[in-house]
């Protein structure tokens, strides 16, 4: 094995200078508040929402329909306006979801409240 690791790491790109990673943290470190607020609202703010809602999709109990795990964290979606754009991008099934609940006002379950509505929407639409 140690003959092959010289051609190996002819592959592999060089790890970055330690200098270079102390010098990423200082630039970040120094940047103003409002900054670092401001990139992480519009840059991981929705990433992070974006995985809740992908764990929650993939959830043993959203698979059998029931809206037990994803309904909880609709709302929290919703007080989100970067996290719903950035999801609404990704996936199809909340993009149209969202349209005709929120953009249009209706529901496809008239029996339920919007809330429970919309993640059983978004359930059927995905695995139903």
């Amino acid at each position: 094995m140690s003959e092959l690791a010289p051609i190996y790491r002819r592959f592999l790109p060089p790890p970055p200078p330690k200098n270079k990673i102390n010098a990423s943290r200082e630039l970040i470190y120094s940047l103003p508040n409002e900054l670092k607020i401001k990139i992480y609202k519009e840059y991981l703010e929705p990433e992070i929402y974006y995985s809740i809602y992908q764990d929650a999709i993939k959830n043993i109990e959203s698979k059998k329909l029931k809206i037990c795990v994803l309904r909880p964290i609709i709302p929290m979606l919703l007080s989100k306006p970067n996290a719903v754009q950035y999801i609404c991008k990704k996936c199809y099934y909340f993009r149209t979801v969202y349209d005709k609940h929120k953009t249009k006002n209706e529901k496809y379950f008239e029996n339920l409240g919007n809330g429970d509505s919309f993640a059983l929407s978004i359930l059927m639409y995905i695995y139903h």
